[in-house]
């Protein structure tokens, strides 16, 4: 039996070494699982000239994006099944999708199209993202506005891009500053 009096105790010193190459492990640990963990859930982004030009894996789960071509959509009969043209203007790539696209999904109107690619350069998706404009706004909000009365098309406009009527192009601080006065 060994006497626990013969065993040599660690110095403060050691301690800290310990506990310090102890947290280097665990961190490094800590930042190989976070690592590992998102990029099997990173999603790539390409345009259509991005698939024709650049080597683009066909085994993963990537993004597409450009403007629905127009005059390109066909549904089948039964309205889930859809084929459509996605365009960046230099090039064009054939997108199928099964299931209900979103409501802005139309012509001339970009989309963002995830799913794989295919061998063909055509592309499978499973989920549909429509785009919009930065100056839309939902019609339950537009109808409340309109009933409060307020001016409903020039609400997303910059100052710069509305019109002054007629006696109000004066500037509105300098009208303040003299009833502060």
């Amino acid at each position: 039996m060994v006497n626990s009096s013969s065993r040599k105790k660690m110095t403060p010193k050691q301690q800290r070494m310990w506990l310090v190459g102890g947290g280097m492990v665990s961190l490094i640990a800590a930042i190989v699982i976070l690592l590992t963990t998102f990029s099997d859930s990173l999603v790539f982004f390409y345009s259509a000239t991005d698939v024709h030009s650049k080597p683009v894996p066909m085994d993963k789960r990537i993004r597409v994006g450009g403007m629905v071509k127009e005059g390109s959509v066909s549904k089948a009969s039964d309205n889930l099944n859809m084929t459509f043209t996605l365009t960046d203007y230099q090039h064009d790539i054939i997108v199928s999708f099964t299931g209900i696209p979103p409501l802005l999904f139309r012509e001339k109107q970009g989309i963002v199209a995830e799913g794989f690619l295919l061998k063909d350069k055509s592309f499978k998706a499973d989920n549909l993202l429509a785009k919009h404009d930065e100056n839309y706004m939902p019609p339950e909000v537009k109808k409340s506005l309109k009933h409060e009365h307020k001016d409903v098309d020039n609400y997303n406009k910059s100052d710069s891009e509305i019109v002054p009527e007629q006696g109000l192009d004066q500037d509105p601080h300098k009208e303040i500053m003299l009833q502060m006065e």
